[in-house]
């Protein structure tokens, strides 16, 4: 569903009713499925790395790790903000729904 039509229908809904609960759910679920998809991205990142290292110098790969690490800790991080946020909102409707 795009975007803006599904935040009219919430809008319109004014936060009550069981789909916006499952609008959460459901956004709760890709964030999971493209935590899981994120891991083995960092994962190939890494074995790449390992393996450009043993035909550059140790350095590079080290440098290389050490962005690949950093992305993944800031990906990470922003993905549990999105997740606390979601299970906040989900908490939040679920009284309002009932």
């Amino acid at each position: 569903m795009d975007r803006t039509i599904q935040r009219h229908g919430q809008l319109d809904a004014e936060g009550e009713g069981l789909d916006l609960i499952r609008q959460l759910a459901n956004s709760a679920q890709k964030l999971a499925s493209r935590r899981t998809i994120l891991q083995r991205q960092i994962a190939k990142a890494k074995e790449i790395a390992k393996e450009l290292g043993s035909y550059h110098h140790a350095r590079a790969q080290d440098e290389l790790q050490s962005v690949i690490i950093d992305f993944a800790d800031k990906v990470n991080d922003r993905m549990r903000q999105l997740d606390q946020t979601l299970r906040d909102l989900l908490h939040f409707v679920s009284p309002i729904a009932n």
